[in-house]
């Protein structure tokens, strides 16, 4: 595709849609994580409440400087 200018619009697109198709189809399937196990070496003991509190909100805050209330 040819932008304005005659750019290109390629940026791998096709390459990006074919690997979203394969991994939307494989969750589909069950198949996602069929490779690694969930076991105590590969699962963090970090819930998702704290970090969001201890990790994402701060991050956040200082993205935006406004302060965000949990």
């Amino acid at each position: 595709m040819k932008l304005a200018g005659g750019h290109s619009c390629g940026w791998g697109f096709r390459q990006r849609a074919s690997l979203y198709d394969e991994m939307t189809r494989n969750i589909n399937a069950g198949e996602s994580m069929a490779n690694g196990p969930r076991d105590a070496a590969s699962t963090t003991p970090t819930t998702l409440e704290e970090f969001a509190k201890t990790v994402f909100a701060p991050v956040l805050q200082a993205a935006t400087a406004t302060p965000v209330t949990a």
